[in-house]
């Protein structure tokens, strides 16, 4: 019965939709003045909406006084085209009003179908009333005066006189009842849940373009109604269609296939009628006319149908049912990628523009878990994950979220992105190695640092002081030799201390070597200090933000290098008047910049220590180096990650 009941829906809207045009190119002369342009603006807007609710559900209340507004008002278009003849002239005195009318009572329902309350019962049956009453009120004022009741302000008997003062009545409740229309639904966002909330607000946007519409129209502004009348539809719509009142993916589809249908078999009636009439001459050639025009429309209709189908769907749904192309742009992306990473960046995004899907992203599996390597899109709640498999073996996933929430995606749909996740396991798997090769690198990085700190402990805690307390022994035998006037002795006790003396300056200087003796009170202290006497009489400053405790020894040790060397550029090739270092813990990186306001240029090697060791630095931690520099001075940025150093 439901799908009986939209087909008839769906054909009666054309054939009012074709009755109108017919009237306005082949009717009689004569036409009576009408609003008709906010009869247009309730037809186009509420009747594609109207057809969207009732398709996907038939017995919604939302849904129904949407498609008979927009029918009704259709329907008077339609008699404003034909008013030349006195029925349809009558038609349009009262043909108007029904379908004002019903524009609160589907407002009052929405946007579940259902009253805010019982107690709300009243004040829809005072609408529905207001528009029955209104509605044959006009229709027997209208019966003496069936061009110009309206226009004229005539009246006629007592009784048509009466009737209009009702009608006046029944406005001014009407406007009451849409006042608190407009409370029901303030009232209802505040205590909604969110859902419900954002439906609303949808709304929101029509309601202050209908207002200022009637402020306008008010002031004499001639169509201030028509953008919110064909806003408030459009609203409605939207919290249809995005938070999902019913499941309208076909609904949608085909109406949009209906609507462009239609505008195309209007465009070519009209052109045919024009064309085939300046060609006849008779008495008969509107007839012949319309025929010719008719047979027109009917031998291109299925081929056109079927291309705007095409068309519909690719607008909609993307590139899913053309599987080849999908898998074609896809080979071409990543043939054009440079590295496996830039392929997987390369094909979620063509993948997200292929599909018209609102995110994608790739996983990539490692020892220490999955994590996010390419990503596109706004991250979605809901996903649908495919494996990636490169030689029998899952490397990660393909992750998908559907066109809405709670959709799922179709048979063919699945098949596409499971051959997409099979191309594209190979290039994960290439990445993956390329990640387990760096994180190879950077653990020999860290070791290396932590040994290396370990041996300067042990030397410094050690072979130091013993050595000392060495050498001070054997000056207090020095001593003791020279009052016993043993010359010999002390010569040689001499030598000795000499030699202990350059070991533990040796050792000093190794110790150094393994790590700067100013990391013993942290990166923050020791920069300062560097910067201090690096940049002696200069202006500057050194701003730390955040927790830089508890950092790596190779992270302490890269970027006190990097630092260092950049604040030895900046003292002796800048030129500078002022220097700003800022080092700053986000997130899971750190970040040091040395900037200053000098002429730029190039920076300074020292004993092989420049731009090309800082990179290398800085890449060897998983990091990178940005050098600016340019006419306002020069700025050098490292920046190193800790998630993998951890």
């Amino acid at each position: 019965m439901a799908r009986w009941s939209t087909a008839a829906a769906r054909w009666g809207c054309l054939v009012l939709v074709l009755l109108a045009a017919a009237g306005f190119l082949v009717g009689p002369s004569g036409r009576v003045d009408a609003p008709l342009d906010m009869l247009l603006a309730l037809a186009g807007g509420f009747l594609p909406v109207g057809l969207f609710l009732i398709r996907a559900q038939p017995g919604h209340a939302v849904a129904r006084l949407v498609l008979a507004t927009g029918m009704l008002a259709a329907g008077a278009v339609a008699a404003v085209a034909w008013s030349g003849a006195v029925v349809p002239a009558w038609v349009t005195q009262w043909a108007w009003w029904p379908a004002v009318a019903l524009v609160p009572l589907a407002l009052l329902f929405f946007p579940d179908g259902a009253l805010p309350s019982p107690r709300w019962r009243p004040l829809a049956v005072v609408l529905a009333g207001c528009a029955a009453a209104g509605t044959l009120a006009l229709a027997v004022a209208a019966a003496q005066h069936p061009r110009s009741l309206l226009t004229s302000g005539e009246s006629g008997s007592p009784l048509a006189h009466l009737l209009v003062r009702g009608v006046i009545a029944v406005a001014l409740a009407l406007i009451v009842a849409a006042l608190l229309v407009v409370a029901s639904l303030l009232r209802r966002a505040r205590g909604a849940e969110p859902l419900v909330r954002r439906q609303l607000a949808c709304m929101l946007p029509a309601g202050v373009l209908f207002a200022a519409g009637v402020v306008l129209d008010a002031a004499g502004v001639s169509g201030a109604l028509v953008p919110g009348l064909v806003a408030l539809p459009l609203g409605i719509g939207l919290a249809v269609l995005r938070f999902r009142l019913g499941d309208l993916d076909l609904v949608v589809n085909r109406a949009l296939v209906w609507l462009v249908m239609t505008l195309l078999v209007l465009g070519v009636y009209a052109v045919g009628i024009g064309l085939a009439g300046s060609r006849l001459h008779s008495g008969g050639s509107t007839v012949v006319a319309s025929a010719l025009a008719t047979g027109l429309v009917a031998a291109g209709f299925d081929p056109v149908r079927r291309a705007v189908q095409r068309a519909v769907d690719r607008l909609l749904f993307g590139d899913r049912d053309a599987p080849h192309l999908v898998l074609q742009r896809l080979g071409r992306r990543m043939q054009e990628a440079g590295d496996p990473g830039t392929m997987l960046d390369q094909l979620v995004v063509t993948l997200a523009d292929a599909l018209r899907v609102p995110y994608v992203r790739m996983l990539v599996d490692t020892s220490d878990g999955s994590y996010v390597t390419a990503a596109h899109g706004r991250p979605q709640p809901e996903l649908t994950a495919f494996a990636l498999l490169a030689h029998g073996e899952r490397v990660g996933s393909l992750e998908v979220a559907p066109r809405r929430a709670g959709e799922v995606f179709t048979p063919a749909e699945r098949t596409l992105l499971r051959d997409v996740a099979s191309q594209a396991g190979i290039a994960a798997q290439a990445h993956r190695l390329t990640l387990a090769l760096q994180r190879s690198r950077q653990d020999l990085v860290l070791a290396r640092e932590e040994e290396r700190l370990r041996i300067r402990r042990d030397l410094h805690d050690g072979l130091g002081p013993a050595l000392v307390g060495t050498r001070m022994q054997v000056r207090a035998a020095q001593a003791g030799a020279g009052a016993a006037g043993a010359d010999e002795v002390a010569a040689m006790l001499a030598a000795a201390v000499d030699d202990l003396t350059g070991c533990a300056g040796e050792i000093r200087r190794v110790v150094d070597g393994l790590r700067p003796p100013a990391l013993d009170q942290g990166l923050p202290a020791a920069l300062r200090q560097q910067a201090g006497a690096v940049l002696a009489g200069l202006p500057h400053d050194v701003v730390v933000e955040g927790d830089l405790t508890g950092l790596p020894a190779a992270v302490e040790v890269a970027l006190y290098r990097i630092g260092a060397e950049a604040l030895s550029n900046v003292a002796r090739h800048a030129g500078a008047g002022r220097c700003d270092v800022l080092l700053r813990q986000c997130g899971d990186e750190v970040l040091l910049r040395v900037a200053d306001d000098g002429r730029g240029g190039r920076l300074g090697r020292d004993g092989g220590v420049g731009l090309e060791s800082m990179r290398l630095r800085a890449a060897e931690l998983g990091g990178r180096l940005d050098l600016g520099s340019g006419s306002g001075g020069t700025t050098v940025t490292a920046t190193i990650p800790l998630h993998r150093l951890g």
